[in-house]
């Protein structure tokens, strides 16, 4: 909540202890809306929680609506854009920043996400240390030679509008190798009087003109901030998905055993853990405003990725309460949910998530891209969505 002081801490992974919780209605196909529960509460915090996107014998069905009849819903897909009402400004006098000590979790390298809860509770830098290293990095412009990371790609989903959409969106470390990260709005339906999260949600890692290269990874539990489920909180306009391990499409007449879709011919194989396929991206928080970040998404236009280096400042839009936002400008990236990056390293593609593009004020050269600070309450949500083991497997 905002205002709220988090107790301080050393060690990033021994933290929090969560308390039990029960699932929040969502709209997805085949999946029944259930009455609303309370949410989990964790350090005084409050976080929702909703229920299954798709249970495991659900996934297979999400991911044949996308890819049926050469992958049409994906093709037709468009950018999201939402109205949410941003025209931040720079702020001048109050703006966001830390709440506790600065903080970062590891990316973990594809095939190492078995490892992601050890060494998540285990950093061995001090807080010191470890902010200076995220917060060092390349001067603000245009991006060079930069090796554009596999755990970037598309989220698609059934917008407020009844119609196929995207955002980009990225695999972050977890405890169990199945977490991505992307704008709230790119979940959550923002209408007021609505609290339910978008249907027949998926991600796509690598994401390039109706091709799967690392398989469609179904969302199975969402976690975000109350303030934004409740209230379209700007200030905490993000969330994290929890996924099932990916599939592929086959044919049902490649000589395996397969499960057809009728008019399709189209079964699906087990491509394993999101996490061991792209690995993660690390996350910070509360780090010092005005450091490089690299932001790396999808142009509007297009399904290829592009980046630029940008110094954030502190942002805040008084005509929607909305004080604890950062702004990047200008910046190549056109999309929501794509992340911002601390300490990126090409050769390994991994860095530190410190920000989500949720919009853009003003328009042209001169558009701000606009992303919550990530402190302490972010950390919260993003901890107990990390630690979220749901039943395994894909099929019941």
């Amino acid at each position: 909540m905002k205002g709220m002081p988090l107790p301080s801490w050393g060690v990033v992974a021994a933290v929090l202890i969560l308390a039990a919780g029960v699932p929040i209605p969502v709209r997805a196909q085949a999946v029944p809306l259930q009455t609303p529960t309370p949410v989990i509460r964790a350090e005084g915090y409050d976080i929702a929680l909703s229920h299954a996107l798709a249970t495991s014998s659900q996934a297979a069905p999400v991911a044949a609506f996308w890819l049926k009849h050469g992958g049409r819903a994906l093709l037709s897909a468009t950018p999201y854009a939402p109205e949410t009402g941003i025209t931040a400004r720079r702020a001048l006098l109050d703006g966001p920043g830390p709440d506790v000590k600065p903080g970062l979790v590891a990316a973990a390298a594809a095939g190492k996400a078995k490892d992601a809860a050890a060494a998540a509770r285990t950093e061995p830098k001090s807080d010191r240390s470890r902010a200076t290293e995220a917060g060092s990095g390349t001067r603000s412009g245009t991006s060079k030679n930069i090796n554009l990371p596999r755990t970037i790609g598309k989220a698609f989903f059934i917008g407020a509008d009844g119609r196929p959409h995207w955002c980009s969106a990225t695999s972050v470390r977890s405890d169990h190798g199945d977490l991505v990260a992307t704008a709230g709005h790119c979940v959550y339906d923002i209408r007021p009087g609505s609290a339910t999260t978008l249907r027949n949600w998926v991600f796509i890692p690598g994401y390039h003109r109706g091709r799967a290269p690392w398989g469609i990874y179904i969302g199975r539990q969402a976690f975000t901030h109350r303030d934004f489920a409740t209230y379209g909180d700007a200030d905490r306009d993000y969330a994290f998905v929890s996924v099932t391990d990916g599939l592929a499409p086959r044919r049902a007449d490649a000589g395996e055993r397969s499960e057809p879709w009728p008019g399709n011919g189209l079964g699906f194989t087990d491509t394993g853990r999101l996490g061991d396929r792209v690995g993660g991206q690390g996350l910070a928080y509360n780090l010092r405003i005005g450091r490089p970040l690299l932001i790396i998404g999808h142009a509007r236009r297009s399904d290829s990725l592009v980046s630029s280096y940008g110094r954030p400042f502190a942002a805040a839009d008084p005509a929607i309460k909305a004080a604890g936002l950062i702004g990047v400008r200008p910046t190549r990236t056109d999309a929501v949910g794509s992340p911002w990056l601390a300490a990126y390293r090409s050769p390994r593609g991994l860095g530190y998530l410190n920000g989500l593009t949720i919009g853009f004020s003003g328009t042209g050269r001169t558009a701000t891209a606009v992303s919550p600070y990530f402190d302490g309450e972010l950390y919260t949500v993003y901890d107990s969505a990390r630690r979220f083991r749901a039943e395994s497997g894909n099929r019941t």
